[in-house]
């Protein structure tokens, strides 16, 4: 199988992940809300903010895997490949012990800022259960790295949607039975051990050349590492302050209760820029590629396409996600959480330009220019953290989205594109010209709807599932028949469904095509 169909047809499996993950959470986020109650369902969701900055240990090491692999698998130096492997995995399992450790840390100071006895030990009980889950996984993160550079993104599609499928059925299940956040954090852990262990045997499979022996854990290859993940683990602390800190700026300035509000808005932004994400990838693994082979003028060629399928599909689906906001957070989750709507408005206005700029991050990535965007990030974070703190305490959950969306708009539309095109010696007319029109045609086209849907009364799913269907296909049709290049269309096509794999005495093998 060739390179583009590959990659398209991973990405057509992940939109379909993508589509059990949304299903899952529109069955199963209400019903944990009213299971648990927004006071409990308020610290469900900042305990899970402060295992999310344990993603920091990760100190940029699976991004470098990944992008040192993709590098070297045109090579096909087994010698190389397996210094990689060893390197990314013994730097996993001593940050794992480091885990464990903060894990510990974390749960001996709960009570010096948790007042509440009970809810002290449910914090505690639970973090040290997430962190010890986490602490678990991370020797398995240099899969992910293997699965990327074979640009195998159908198998990871595959594990994360028998991963939904368990922890969905165990949270029904756990909910079901009448207990807590606490069993919820024991059932999310048992279904993450279950998705490590297919991760390891898929990933086994991709490696014939794996042999790991003592010469191949290099202090060089993990330095090496460790000097290009540095400016990812720089672009993490910035995520995570961007979008992980919100929720304790709301809990410690207005209780826990508005955080269940405001994450409804971010979820909502969350699963649709994931779906952007898996239906249009920023391929870092195959500019990769391309950039050990020397095709600069390759990389410029898929990051326009790219930004523009992306743009297109952004203005579209942020439009959509818009328009139906009001009536679907109603029917979800109950009018109560109406107040989340104009955070929506803003978080994802904020995030307007990202859909065109996002496959420029994985070129910059590919070409080891990171560093940049990396020390950009963190300026946002460190404005939206400032700003944050500033607004919530005038505007409330208004207030905080303001403070992530102003440095993220500011960023998009000045900086970041000005330096993807110097990087990749692109002209900035041609980004402009290729991307801009069909974003703003894209949005002018969906003014009829607002207007339409502003006229009615919507009381069912059925009713925005016939609206979206009858308004959208056909403008996408439009934009794919019309307003898309015949390379763009033909890309499309190389996602049509293959098999790469074909059996040789009752296992899985290559074929010769599936090595192009």
């Amino acid at each position: 199988m060739n390179t583009a169909k590959l990659l398209f047809r991973g990405a057509g499996l992940q939109v379909v992940a993508m589509v059990v993950s949304l299903a899952s959470s529109f069955f199963l986020a209400p019903y944990v809300i009213h299971s648990l109650g927004d006071h409990w369902y308020g610290l469900w969701v900042l305990i899970g903010t402060f295992v999310g900055f344990y993603g920091l240990l990760d100190f940029g090491i699976s991004s470098a895997t990944q992008r040192y692999l993709a590098d070297a698998m045109p090579r096909g130096d087994a010698e190389e490949l397996n210094t990689i492997v060893a390197s990314s995995l013994v730097m996993f399992c001593g940050i794992a012990l480091l885990a464990l450790l903060v894990t510990v840390g974390i749960a001996f100071i709960t009570p010096l800022f948790m007042t509440s006895l009970r809810g002290a030990t449910i914090f505690q009980e639970v973090t040290l259960i997430m962190g010890g889950g986490f602490a678990l996984s991370l020797p398995f993160y240099t899969q992910f790295g293997i699965f990327s550079a074979n640009l195998r993104l159908d198998y990871s599609s595959y594990v994360r949607i028998g991963h939904i499928v368990l922890r969905t059925a165990l949270f029904f299940l756990v909910l079901g039975l009448g207990y807590g956040i606490v069993k919820l954090a024991l059932a999310s852990v048992a279904s993450d051990i279950v998705q490590y262990a297919t991760m390891t045997w898929l990933a086994r499979r991709l490696t014939p050349w794996l042999k790991l022996r003592r010469r191949h854990f290099a202090l060089a290859k993990m330095r090496e590492l460790i000097s290009f993940g540095v400016y990812s683990f720089v672009a993490q602390i910035a995520g995570t302050i961007k979008f992980r800190l919100d929720n304790i700026v709301i809990a410690g300035y207005l209780g826990l209760a508005p955080v269940t509000h405001f994450n409804i808005a971010t979820k909502l932004n969350g699963y649709f820029f994931g779906a952007l994400n898996s239906l249009v990838p920023a391929p870092t693994s195959l500019y990769a590629r391309y950039h050990g082979r020397g095709e600069l003028q390759q990389i410029r060629d898929k990051f326009i396409i790219l930004s523009r399928i992306k743009g297109t599909l952004g203005m579209l689906g942020i439009g959509a996600v818009l328009i139906f906001a009001r009536p679907f957070i109603s029917l979800w989750v109950g009018e109560k959480y109406l107040d989340a709507f104009l955070p929506l408005v803003i978080i994802m206005g904020g995030r307007i330009l990202s859909t065109a700029l996002s496959p420029g991050v994985g070129a910059m990535y590919a070409l080891a220019k990171h560093r940049f965007t990396a020390f950009t990030n963190l300026g946002e974070a460190i404005a939206n953290l400032a700003l944050s703190l500033l607004l919530v305490r005038y505007y409330g959950i208004i207030g905080v989205a303001l403070g992530t969306a102003i440095p993220l708009l500011a960023t998009r539309l000045t900086i970041l594109p000005i330096y993807f095109c110097r990087v990749m010696e692109l002209p900035i007319p041609r980004l402009v010209r290729s991307v801009v029109p069909l974003m703003v045609l894209a949005v002018v086209l969906q003014v009829p709807l607002v207007y339409a849907v502003s006229r009615i009364r919507i009381d069912t799913y059925w009713q925005i599932m016939v609206w979206g269907a009858c308004y959208y296909l056909p403008l996408l049709a439009f934009f794919y028949l019309v307003m898309l290049t015949r390379e763009e269309r033909r890309l499309f096509s190389e996602a049509l469904p293959a098999w790469p794999l074909k059996r040789k005495g009752g296992r899985l093998a290559y074929t010769e095509e599936s090595r192009r």
